[in-house]
């Protein structure tokens, strides 16, 4: 699981900061004051952290990184036919993908 994410982040060209968020957020880590412990760095600090890997990713939340990321990592096992019929629970009732969290 490591090496997809790193695969993930690298694609985004993610920097090594950003990269450990995103694992962190994979991990189960939401939200910014338990980030901010885990990695010695202010909350303030996550934040710009988490605003610019949504602006590399064209997300708006963590749970849009999270929903990015899981629909990676289903493309990279299922292989490049996966097509957004295939996965009515990313989709919501307007047409976005996102994940419901």
């Amino acid at each position: 699981m490591d090496e997809l994410i790193k695969k993930f982040c690298d694609s985004y060209s993610l920097t090594n900061k950003e990269q450990s968020i995103v694992f962190a957020l994979v991990s189960g880590y939401a939200q910014s004051s338990d980030l901010a412990e885990e990695f010695g760095i202010s909350e303030n600090t996550v934040r710009v952290h988490i605003k610019n890997i949504n602006a590399k990713l064209r997300t708006n939340s963590k749970a849009e990184i999270l929903s990015k990321f899981v629909r990676y990592l289903y493309t990279s096992l299922k292989g490049p036919e996966l097509d957004a019929k295939d996965t009515p629970y990313l989709q919501s009732p307007h047409g976005q993908n996102h994940l419901e969290i």
